[in-house]
């Protein structure tokens, strides 16, 4: 586990690192589209087809304090 500072305890805590799937945004019928096209895309190439971020929580409080992409660059 990572030790981190947290804002919220004022010290350094372990931190649990966990993925949280990304919330989509805009659900347009052209933005629907290339999500199917990427989604096919992706199975046919073994490419995980969920975008996935990084986030790490305080162990004592739960306190969310950093956010990382997990974006891979083929």
């Amino acid at each position: 586990m990572p030790v981190l500072f947290c804002q919220s305890c004022c010290r350094d805590t372990q931190h649990k690192a966990v993925l949280r799937k990304r919330t989509e945004d805009d659900m347009s019928l052209k933005n629907k589209f290339q999500k199917f096209n990427e989604l096919i895309n992706q199975l046919f190439s073994g490419v995980p087809y969920h975008k996935m971020d990084r986030v790490c929580l305080c162990r004592y409080c739960n306190h969310q304090n950093a956010v990382y992409s997990l974006d891979s660059t083929h």
